[in-house]
């Protein structure tokens, strides 16, 4: 995709989360998410100029994008009774990777970025939530954590299967530690 030379990251304002960038050229951080709504997250494709993040509109959070200069913004995965807020995106740019809750049910998802619809789905509603995955760089395997949102006294563990979410592996057995965030490969 395009290179913008510039760190992505999510930056507090006014007690609202926004994303950001710093040009690696001259150091500067300019805001490019308008403020009208909590953004997090942010994530860029490299097969395009689209930048990926979760945002909460409404009463959810939800996977949107945006064009590297902050227009266009367009919602990709929207589900009104579930939040979609951690996720990657593929190298190609055409799947995503995503964890969906609500208070009674969690899932990791693999979405049709072009399609706009679930490819695969593994319920992982018995194991707290599925949490951070993370796409293998072949697109061959799917990293997550289980665990509880900003609950540090729960272990987490690191868990691995195939693309297609099949093959579900834990490759961790903490008691008292917790697999904490970004998993990266």
């Amino acid at each position: 995709g395009e290179n913008i030379n510039s760190y992505l990251f999510s930056i507090y304002d006014n007690g609202i989360s926004q994303i950001a960038k710093m040009d690696l050229d001259i150091f500067e951080i300019t805001k490019i998410s308008d403020g009208s709504s909590d953004e997090r997250l942010p994530m860029c494709s490299e097969a395009d100029d689209w930048i990926y993040f979760s945002s909460k509109k409404g009463d959810t959070f939800d996977i949107y994008r945006m064009k590297v200069d902050g227009s266009n913004v367009e919602p990709i995965i929207v589900e009104d009774d579930f939040d979609v807020t951690t996720f990657s995106i593929n190298q190609s740019g055409t799947c995503i990777v995503a964890s969906k809750y609500n208070d009674q049910q969690s899932s990791i998802i693999v979405w049709d970025v072009l399609r706009q619809k679930i490819l695969y789905q593994l319920d992982t509603t018995d194991m707290g939530r599925g949490l951070f995955p993370s796409f293998s760089s072949e697109k061959k395997y799917i990293l997550f954590t289980d665990g509880i949102p900003d609950n540090s006294a729960t272990p987490r563990n690191l868990f691995i299967m195939n693309f297609d979410c099949t093959n579900l592996t834990q490759i961790t057995n903490f008691e008292n530690m917790i697999c904490a965030r970004p998993i990266a490969w």
